[in-house]
Protein backbone atom coordinates (compact mmCIF):
# COMPACT_ATOMS: atom_id res chain seq x y z
CA UNK A 1 0.00 0.00 0.00
CA UNK A 2 1.31 3.44 -0.94
CA UNK A 3 0.02 6.64 0.56
CA UNK A 4 1.08 9.60 -1.54
CA UNK A 5 0.42 13.27 -1.06
CA UNK A 6 0.55 15.39 -4.21
CA UNK A 7 1.91 18.83 -3.35
CA UNK A 8 -0.16 21.76 -4.71
CA UNK A 9 1.34 23.77 -7.56
CA UNK A 10 0.33 27.31 -8.44
CA UNK A 11 -0.91 28.24 -11.84
CA UNK A 12 -2.52 26.33 -14.67
CA UNK A 13 0.25 23.71 -14.63
CA UNK A 14 -1.10 22.43 -11.33
CA UNK A 15 -3.69 20.10 -12.87
CA UNK A 16 -1.25 18.67 -15.40
CA UNK A 17 1.36 18.13 -12.70
CA UNK A 18 -1.17 16.32 -10.53
CA UNK A 19 -2.19 14.10 -13.45
CA UNK A 20 1.41 13.34 -14.31
CA UNK A 21 2.28 12.43 -10.71
CA UNK A 22 -0.80 10.25 -10.42
CA UNK A 23 -0.03 8.34 -13.61
CA UNK A 24 3.63 8.00 -12.61
CA UNK A 25 2.85 6.57 -9.18
CA UNK A 26 0.20 4.22 -10.51
CA UNK A 27 2.45 2.99 -13.30
CA UNK A 28 5.28 2.34 -10.86
CA UNK A 29 2.99 0.41 -8.55
CA UNK A 30 1.56 -1.65 -11.39
CA UNK A 31 5.01 -2.51 -12.67
CA UNK A 32 6.12 -3.70 -9.24
CA UNK A 33 2.97 -5.56 -8.17
CA UNK A 34 0.15 -6.86 -10.38
CA UNK A 35 -2.53 -6.40 -7.76
CA UNK A 36 -2.40 -3.62 -5.19
CA UNK A 37 -4.38 -0.93 -3.45
CA UNK A 38 -3.54 2.76 -3.59
CA UNK A 39 -4.82 5.61 -1.46
CA UNK A 40 -4.05 9.10 -2.73
CA UNK A 41 -4.47 12.23 -0.70
CA UNK A 42 -4.92 15.15 -3.11
CA UNK A 43 -5.05 18.88 -2.43
CA UNK A 44 -6.43 20.94 -5.29
CA UNK A 45 -7.29 24.61 -5.38
CA UNK A 46 -10.43 24.16 -7.47
CA UNK A 47 -12.79 21.46 -8.58
CA UNK A 48 -11.35 19.02 -11.08
CA UNK A 49 -12.46 15.79 -12.56
CA UNK A 50 -10.14 13.05 -13.72
CA UNK A 51 -11.44 10.74 -16.39
CA UNK A 52 -10.00 8.28 -18.90
CA UNK A 53 -6.31 8.54 -18.05
CA UNK A 54 -4.80 6.82 -21.05
CA UNK A 55 -6.19 3.83 -22.85
CA UNK A 56 -5.54 1.38 -20.02
CA UNK A 57 -6.83 3.49 -17.13
CA UNK A 58 -10.27 4.66 -16.17
CA UNK A 59 -11.18 6.57 -13.05
CA UNK A 60 -13.62 9.04 -11.72
CA UNK A 61 -12.87 11.13 -8.70
CA UNK A 62 -13.94 14.44 -7.33
CA UNK A 63 -11.51 16.61 -5.41
CA UNK A 64 -12.60 19.66 -3.47
CA UNK A 65 -10.70 22.45 -1.80
CA UNK A 66 -10.12 20.53 1.45
CA UNK A 67 -7.78 17.57 1.68
CA UNK A 68 -9.80 14.47 1.23
CA UNK A 69 -8.89 10.81 1.17
CA UNK A 70 -10.35 9.36 -2.00
CA UNK A 71 -12.22 6.05 -2.02
CA UNK A 72 -10.03 2.97 -2.15
CA UNK A 73 -8.96 2.06 -5.66
CA UNK A 74 -8.40 -1.51 -6.68
CA UNK A 75 -5.89 -2.10 -9.44
CA UNK A 76 -6.31 -5.45 -11.06
CA UNK A 77 -4.18 -6.88 -13.86
CA UNK A 78 -6.37 -8.74 -16.30
CA UNK A 79 -5.75 -12.48 -16.24
CA UNK A 80 -3.11 -13.31 -18.84
CA UNK A 81 -2.86 -9.79 -20.21
CA UNK A 82 -1.65 -6.28 -19.50
CA UNK A 83 -4.93 -4.40 -19.49
CA UNK A 84 -5.24 -2.59 -16.18
CA UNK A 85 -8.13 -0.49 -15.01
CA UNK A 86 -8.32 1.89 -12.07
CA UNK A 87 -11.81 1.60 -10.63
CA UNK A 88 -13.61 3.83 -8.18
CA UNK A 89 -15.20 1.94 -5.27
CA UNK A 90 -18.52 3.69 -6.03
CA UNK A 91 -18.64 1.98 -9.41
CA UNK A 92 -17.55 -1.48 -8.31
CA UNK A 93 -20.93 -3.03 -9.03
CA UNK A 94 -20.95 -1.60 -12.58
CA UNK A 95 -17.42 -2.64 -13.51
CA UNK A 96 -17.07 -5.86 -11.54
CA UNK A 97 -17.73 -8.00 -14.59
CA UNK A 98 -15.09 -6.18 -16.65
CA UNK A 99 -12.45 -6.18 -13.93
CA UNK A 100 -13.12 -9.68 -12.60
CA UNK A 101 -12.82 -8.24 -9.10
CA UNK A 102 -13.41 -10.37 -5.96
CA UNK A 103 -16.79 -10.29 -4.30
CA UNK A 104 -16.19 -7.95 -1.36
CA UNK A 105 -19.28 -9.18 0.49
CA UNK A 106 -18.11 -12.80 0.38
CA UNK A 107 -14.63 -11.71 1.34
CA UNK A 108 -16.00 -9.83 4.35
CA UNK A 109 -18.21 -12.74 5.45
CA UNK A 110 -15.40 -15.26 5.24
CA UNK A 111 -13.07 -13.04 7.23
CA UNK A 112 -15.72 -12.63 9.95
CA UNK A 113 -16.36 -16.37 10.14
CA UNK A 114 -12.71 -17.37 10.39
CA UNK A 115 -11.52 -14.46 12.52
CA UNK A 116 -12.12 -16.25 15.87
CA UNK A 117 -10.01 -19.17 14.61
CA UNK A 118 -7.22 -16.80 13.66
CA UNK A 119 -7.55 -14.96 16.98
CA UNK A 120 -7.34 -18.25 18.88
CA UNK A 121 -4.23 -19.34 16.98
CA UNK A 122 -2.57 -15.97 17.60
CA UNK A 123 -3.40 -16.24 21.30
CA UNK A 124 -1.90 -19.73 21.51
CA UNK A 125 1.27 -18.57 19.74
CA UNK A 126 1.53 -15.62 22.12
CA UNK A 127 1.13 -17.89 25.15
CA UNK A 128 3.82 -20.27 23.89
CA UNK A 129 6.43 -17.60 23.32
CA UNK A 130 8.94 -16.85 26.11
CA UNK A 131 8.48 -14.00 28.54
CA UNK A 132 9.94 -10.64 27.65
CA UNK A 133 13.47 -9.94 28.93
CA UNK A 134 13.53 -8.89 32.56
CA UNK A 135 9.94 -9.98 33.20
CA UNK A 136 9.08 -10.95 36.78
CA UNK A 137 8.32 -14.57 37.53
CA UNK A 138 4.78 -15.82 37.02
CA UNK A 139 5.03 -17.84 40.24
CA UNK A 140 5.50 -15.75 43.36
CA UNK A 141 6.60 -16.37 46.92
CA UNK A 142 3.05 -15.64 48.07
CA UNK A 143 1.76 -18.53 45.95
CA UNK A 144 4.34 -20.84 47.49
CA UNK A 145 3.27 -19.71 50.96
CA UNK A 146 -0.38 -20.54 50.16
CA UNK A 147 0.54 -24.00 48.87
CA UNK A 148 2.70 -24.74 51.93
CA UNK A 149 0.14 -23.48 54.45
CA UNK A 150 -2.85 -25.16 52.81
CA UNK A 151 -2.19 -28.71 54.17
CA UNK A 152 -1.87 -27.42 57.74
CA UNK A 153 -5.10 -25.42 57.42
CA UNK A 154 -6.90 -28.48 56.05
CA UNK A 155 -5.63 -30.70 58.85
CA UNK A 156 -6.92 -28.29 61.49
CA UNK A 157 -10.21 -27.66 59.69
CA UNK A 158 -10.80 -31.38 59.22
CA UNK A 159 -11.50 -31.69 62.94
CA UNK A 160 -14.80 -29.82 62.46
CA UNK A 161 -15.64 -31.14 58.99
CA UNK A 162 -18.52 -33.34 60.10
CA UNK A 163 -20.03 -30.84 62.54
CA UNK A 164 -19.97 -27.94 60.07
CA UNK A 165 -21.43 -29.88 57.16
CA UNK A 166 -24.20 -31.37 59.32
CA UNK A 167 -25.19 -27.92 60.54
CA UNK A 168 -25.22 -26.55 57.00
CA UNK A 169 -27.21 -29.47 55.58
CA UNK A 170 -29.84 -29.39 58.34
CA UNK A 171 -30.22 -25.61 58.49
CA UNK A 172 -33.65 -24.27 57.52
CA UNK A 173 -32.49 -20.65 57.41
CA UNK A 174 -33.89 -18.86 54.36
CA UNK A 175 -30.41 -17.94 53.09
CA UNK A 176 -29.30 -21.57 53.19
CA UNK A 177 -32.42 -22.58 51.25
CA UNK A 178 -31.60 -20.02 48.58
CA UNK A 179 -27.99 -21.20 48.43
CA UNK A 180 -29.09 -24.81 47.96
CA UNK A 181 -31.23 -23.73 45.02
CA UNK A 182 -28.59 -21.60 43.32
CA UNK A 183 -25.50 -23.69 44.04
CA UNK A 184 -25.22 -24.99 40.47
CA UNK A 185 -24.82 -21.46 39.11
CA UNK A 186 -21.13 -21.71 39.96
CA UNK A 187 -20.58 -25.00 38.14
CA UNK A 188 -17.40 -25.09 36.09
CA UNK A 189 -19.18 -26.36 32.99
CA UNK A 190 -21.63 -23.44 33.15
CA UNK A 191 -18.91 -20.81 33.25
CA UNK A 192 -16.84 -22.68 30.70
CA UNK A 193 -19.77 -22.38 28.30
CA UNK A 194 -20.34 -18.73 29.20
CA UNK A 195 -16.66 -17.96 28.74
CA UNK A 196 -16.55 -19.65 25.34
CA UNK A 197 -19.69 -17.87 24.13
CA UNK A 198 -18.44 -14.46 25.31
CA UNK A 199 -15.02 -15.10 23.76
CA UNK A 200 -16.47 -16.17 20.40
CA UNK A 201 -19.02 -13.35 20.18
CA UNK A 202 -16.56 -10.63 21.15
CA UNK A 203 -13.95 -12.07 18.77
CA UNK A 204 -16.47 -11.82 15.93
CA UNK A 205 -17.46 -8.27 16.86
CA UNK A 206 -13.81 -7.21 17.16
CA UNK A 207 -12.90 -8.51 13.70
CA UNK A 208 -11.49 -5.88 11.29
CA UNK A 209 -14.55 -6.27 9.06
CA UNK A 210 -16.84 -4.83 11.75
CA UNK A 211 -16.63 -1.34 13.18
CA UNK A 212 -18.51 -0.68 16.41
CA UNK A 213 -18.50 2.22 18.83
CA UNK A 214 -18.26 -0.02 21.91
CA UNK A 215 -14.77 -1.30 21.14
CA UNK A 216 -13.41 -0.78 24.67
CA UNK A 217 -16.28 -2.68 26.27
CA UNK A 218 -15.89 -5.56 23.82
CA UNK A 219 -12.15 -5.73 24.43
CA UNK A 220 -12.77 -5.83 28.17
CA UNK A 221 -15.27 -8.68 27.89
CA UNK A 222 -12.99 -10.54 25.49
CA UNK A 223 -10.04 -10.17 27.86
CA UNK A 224 -12.11 -11.36 30.81
CA UNK A 225 -13.29 -14.43 28.88
CA UNK A 226 -9.70 -15.18 27.88
CA UNK A 227 -8.56 -15.12 31.50
CA UNK A 228 -11.49 -17.25 32.68
CA UNK A 229 -10.94 -19.91 30.01
CA UNK A 230 -7.20 -20.05 30.67
CA UNK A 231 -7.79 -20.29 34.43
CA UNK A 232 -10.30 -23.12 34.02
CA UNK A 233 -7.75 -25.07 31.98
CA UNK A 234 -5.00 -24.47 34.56
CA UNK A 235 -7.17 -25.14 37.62
CA UNK A 236 -8.91 -28.22 36.23
CA UNK A 237 -5.72 -30.28 36.18
CA UNK A 238 -5.07 -30.37 39.96
CA UNK A 239 -8.80 -30.46 40.72
CA UNK A 240 -9.68 -33.43 38.54
CA UNK A 241 -6.48 -35.30 39.42
CA UNK A 242 -7.19 -34.74 43.12
CA UNK A 243 -10.76 -36.01 42.80
CA UNK A 244 -9.57 -39.21 41.11
CA UNK A 245 -6.48 -39.90 43.22
CA UNK A 246 -7.93 -39.02 46.64
CA UNK A 247 -11.45 -40.37 46.09
CA UNK A 248 -13.03 -38.84 49.17
CA UNK A 249 -16.64 -39.78 49.92
CA UNK A 250 -19.13 -36.93 49.80
CA UNK A 251 -21.08 -35.71 52.86
CA UNK A 252 -24.19 -37.50 51.62
CA UNK A 253 -22.40 -40.69 52.73
CA UNK A 254 -21.38 -39.17 56.06
CA UNK A 255 -23.66 -41.34 58.19
CA UNK A 256 -22.52 -44.50 56.46
CA UNK A 257 -18.80 -43.94 55.88
CA UNK A 258 -17.82 -40.93 58.01
CA UNK A 259 -15.90 -37.82 57.01
CA UNK A 260 -12.53 -39.51 56.53
CA UNK A 261 -13.35 -42.26 54.03
CA UNK A 262 -11.15 -42.37 50.92
CA UNK A 263 -11.39 -44.69 47.93
CA UNK A 264 -8.61 -43.72 45.48
CA UNK A 265 -9.16 -44.16 41.73
CA UNK A 266 -12.76 -45.20 42.17
CA UNK A 267 -13.92 -42.61 39.66
CA UNK A 268 -17.51 -42.31 40.90
CA UNK A 269 -19.27 -39.04 41.55
CA UNK A 270 -20.02 -39.98 45.16
CA UNK A 271 -16.29 -40.36 45.79
CA UNK A 272 -15.07 -37.12 44.23
CA UNK A 273 -15.53 -34.74 47.12
CA UNK A 274 -11.98 -33.37 47.44
CA UNK A 275 -11.30 -30.78 46.11
CA UNK A 276 -14.46 -28.92 45.16
CA UNK A 277 -14.77 -28.01 41.48
CA UNK A 278 -17.50 -25.46 42.19
CA UNK A 279 -15.27 -23.76 44.76
CA UNK A 280 -12.42 -23.75 42.25
CA UNK A 281 -14.73 -21.85 39.89
CA UNK A 282 -15.61 -19.46 42.71
CA UNK A 283 -11.90 -18.76 43.19
CA UNK A 284 -11.52 -18.11 39.46
CA UNK A 285 -14.43 -15.69 39.48
CA UNK A 286 -13.10 -14.00 42.60
CA UNK A 287 -9.74 -13.12 41.02
CA UNK A 288 -11.05 -12.36 37.52
CA UNK A 289 -13.78 -10.03 38.77
CA UNK A 290 -11.37 -8.48 41.25
CA UNK A 291 -9.15 -7.50 38.32
CA UNK A 292 -11.79 -6.47 35.79
CA UNK A 293 -14.37 -4.92 38.14
CA UNK A 294 -12.35 -2.99 40.72
CA UNK A 295 -15.33 -0.83 41.67
CA UNK A 296 -17.34 -3.91 42.62
CA UNK A 297 -14.74 -5.62 44.78
CA UNK A 298 -16.80 -5.00 47.90
CA UNK A 299 -19.49 -7.23 46.36
CA UNK A 300 -17.28 -9.78 44.61
CA UNK A 301 -15.77 -11.31 47.76
CA UNK A 302 -19.02 -11.94 49.71
CA UNK A 303 -20.82 -13.34 46.65
CA UNK A 304 -18.02 -15.82 45.97
CA UNK A 305 -17.97 -16.83 49.65
CA UNK A 306 -21.74 -17.41 49.55
CA UNK A 307 -21.32 -19.72 46.57
CA UNK A 308 -18.68 -21.64 48.51
CA UNK A 309 -21.05 -21.97 51.48
CA UNK A 310 -23.76 -23.20 49.11
CA UNK A 311 -21.72 -26.36 48.53
CA UNK A 312 -21.90 -27.09 52.25
CA UNK A 313 -25.63 -26.38 52.38
CA UNK A 314 -26.24 -28.74 49.46
CA UNK A 315 -24.31 -31.52 51.20
CA UNK A 316 -21.92 -31.83 48.27
CA UNK A 317 -18.63 -31.03 50.03
CA UNK A 318 -16.89 -30.70 53.38
CA UNK A 319 -15.32 -27.42 54.52
CA UNK A 320 -11.84 -28.76 53.70
CA UNK A 321 -13.03 -29.55 50.16
CA UNK A 322 -14.28 -26.06 49.46
CA UNK A 323 -11.22 -24.37 51.00
CA UNK A 324 -8.90 -26.47 48.85
CA UNK A 325 -10.94 -25.78 45.70
CA UNK A 326 -11.10 -22.07 46.43
CA UNK A 327 -7.32 -21.86 46.88
CA UNK A 328 -6.72 -23.84 43.67
CA UNK A 329 -8.95 -21.52 41.64
CA UNK A 330 -7.43 -18.45 43.27
CA UNK A 331 -3.85 -19.50 42.54
CA UNK A 332 -4.67 -20.75 39.03
CA UNK A 333 -6.22 -17.43 37.99
CA UNK A 334 -3.54 -15.40 39.73
CA UNK A 335 -0.79 -17.38 38.01
CA UNK A 336 -2.54 -17.28 34.61
CA UNK A 337 -2.90 -13.49 34.78
CA UNK A 338 0.77 -13.05 35.70
CA UNK A 339 1.81 -15.54 33.01
CA UNK A 340 -0.03 -13.54 30.35
CA UNK A 341 1.35 -10.28 31.72
CA UNK A 342 4.94 -11.51 31.31
CA UNK A 343 4.14 -12.05 27.61
CA UNK A 344 2.39 -8.69 27.16
CA UNK A 345 -1.01 -10.34 26.75
CA UNK A 346 -3.91 -8.26 28.13
CA UNK A 347 -2.16 -7.38 31.42
CA UNK A 348 0.85 -5.39 32.56
CA UNK A 349 3.01 -6.22 35.55
CA UNK A 350 5.69 -4.35 37.46
CA UNK A 351 8.43 -5.96 39.49
CA UNK A 352 6.91 -5.02 42.85
CA UNK A 353 3.30 -5.84 41.86
CA UNK A 354 1.54 -8.90 43.20
CA UNK A 355 -1.61 -8.76 41.08
CA UNK A 356 -1.33 -7.69 37.41
CA UNK A 357 -3.46 -4.87 36.07
CA UNK A 358 -5.19 -4.27 32.77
Amino acid sequence: MIVARLVPITGQARVYAQLFCLVLLVSHEIASRPCCMLIYRLSFGEFCKLASIGNNFATECVCVRFRWILPIYWIKRAWGGCNIELCNSDNVNQRKSNLDMPDLNKRKASSIIFYPVRAASELIRALLRPAYPGAPSSWTMEMTALVVLLPFVLLVLHIWDAQIVRAAMNSDFILMEVLRTTTDLIRTIVWLGIGMIVWMVTALLLSPSIRLNAQQILVRFHSWATLVLASIVVGSFPTEIGKLVIGRARPLLLGELGSAYFSPFRGEHSYESFPSGHSMMAGIMLVSLWIFLPRWRFLTVPVCILFVISRLAAGAHYPTDVVAGLVIGFIATWWAARFMATRNIIFSLDEDQIMPRI
